[in-house]
């Protein structure tokens, strides 16, 4: 959508398979080969995350696993600008959770998008009681600039969709 995305890891090795799918994207959808490696100039593996520092919008998507997470958010919220929009792409965890690590955790909301990523319209936009309701603005509005439906979720156990997903998976195994 003519953003500059820097995606950060450890090391290459875990960047390398994101940015194959990534070009395998682009040449299937975009044909006019001039117009592919500009939209291909924007993608920047950023091992060290100097982007951090710069960026608008960060966007965490590690492990479920509360305690990295922690940590993560620790080091971005140091590095990040004061105006940046902080999001974690959890699942599961309550984002009060992950926030009381962070010196102002109203900062942080949650931007769930759902696999597969490329093809899913919706993303869950999840605040916490103490989250800003700036940032959950903020947060569907980017939603919106990378052309995808924002649906606002509370942070509670499954937030909306997975929370509705379960009872319906179990119906459908009662009726098999």
């Amino acid at each position: 959508r003519g953003m500059r995305v820097t995606v950060q890891d450890r090391e290459i090795a875990f960047v390398a398979p994101a940015i194959k799918r990534a070009m395998a994207t682009y040449k299937s959808r975009i044909k006019d080969r001039y117009r592919r490696s500009q939209v291909q100039d924007n993608l920047i593996v950023d091992i060290e995350g100097s982007g951090i520092a710069r960026a608008d919008v960060i966007i965490e998507a590690i492990v479920e696993d509360l305690d990295a997470k922690r940590r993560l958010f620790q080091q971005i919220e140091s590095g990040a600008r004061s105006d940046a929009l902080i999001a974690t792409n959890t699942s599961s965890i309550p984002l009060e959770d992950i926030g009381d690590a962070m010196q102002d955790g109203s900062r942080l909301v949650g931007i769930h998008f759902f696999n597969p990523v490329a093809r899913m319209q919706l993303i869950e936009i999840i605040s916490a009681a103490n989250t800003d309701p700036l940032q959950t603005d903020r947060a569907a509005a980017f939603a919106v600039q990378i052309d995808r439906q924002p649906l606002p979720a509370n942070s509670s156990p499954g937030f909306l969709i997975n929370r509705i997903l379960s009872p319906y998976l179990q119906e459908a195994m009662t009726l098999v």
